[in-house]
């Protein structure tokens, strides 16, 4: 009683061997996914064009002031 459903004991004691949890595990919870995630492919493309397109269009106006203040 008390405990949930979440609980698993973690044994320290490895004899000579220094401890360390499993890679992308912590105190058993998993941080990454067995497999990579599924991307939609219009979304990922989405993404990209939401970062470029400002992107491009700060750095030509960026461009363009600083050429008129050199002149």
């Amino acid at each position: 009683m008390g405990g949930t459903a979440c609980e698993r004991p973690v044994s320290l004691d490895h004899g000579d061997e220094k401890f360390s949890p499993p890679r992308g595990d912590i105190l058993g919870v998993s941080i990454f996914p067995e497999a990579p995630m599924q991307v939609n492919d219009l979304g990922f493309i989405a993404t990209i064009l939401s970062v470029l397109v400002p992107t491009v269009f700060l750095l030509i106006l960026y461009i363009q002031t600083a050429s008129q203040n050199s002149n």
